[in-house]
């Protein structure tokens, strides 16, 4: 992994894996190799997260900044035995995606807690407080960790 700027970089390199035919575990285990490269680039200003849960242990309890981002990479995949291989490329343009930095649980605050609508003011930057994930429209394929968007208040 690297982080240079606006950017960061994923890559791994012919490592080994295993292709399951039945989860979990089960029969039809078969050692493949796989690689990667993917790069994540951030854009715009960053969106300040602000937790709406004092419970630690609430999917609300996060504080953090976000930025929208879009990736794009190669993949290659093949059993050690030959008898498949695939490769391609992937783009996120033009799809939902961010990234940044977050804290949870224990390192969220009560002065994160207490920033509420303060938050972002003094800089102008956007608010964001964290509440359901049903709260915005996001196609079903890129639903995979959404508990921590919400809506500008």
């Amino acid at each position: 992994m690297q982080i240079t700027g606006d950017t960061l970089s994923l890559n791994l390199d012919n490592v080994a894996v295993v292709d399951q035919f039945q989860f979990p575990g089960g029969t039809g285990k078969v050692p493949a190799r796989l690689s990667f490269d993917v790069t994540y680039t951030k854009s715009g200003k960053a969106r300040k997260i602000v937790p709406t849960s004092a419970d630690p242990l609430s999917a609300f309890h996060w504080a953090g900044s976000m930025w929208v981002a879009t990736n794009s990479g190669t993949f290659s995949v093949a059993y050690n035995d030959g008898s498949f291989s695939a490769s391609g490329n992937f783009s996120s343009s033009g799809n939902f995606g961010e990234m940044g930095t977050e804290r949870n649980g224990v390192f969220v605050n009560n002065d994160d807690l207490s920033k509420g609508d303060q938050a972002g003011r003094d800089s102008g930057e956007a608010v964001i407080f964290a509440e359901p994930a049903e709260s915005m429209y996001v196609p079903a394929p890129l639903r995979t960790r959404l508990s921590g968007i919400g809506r500008s208040r």
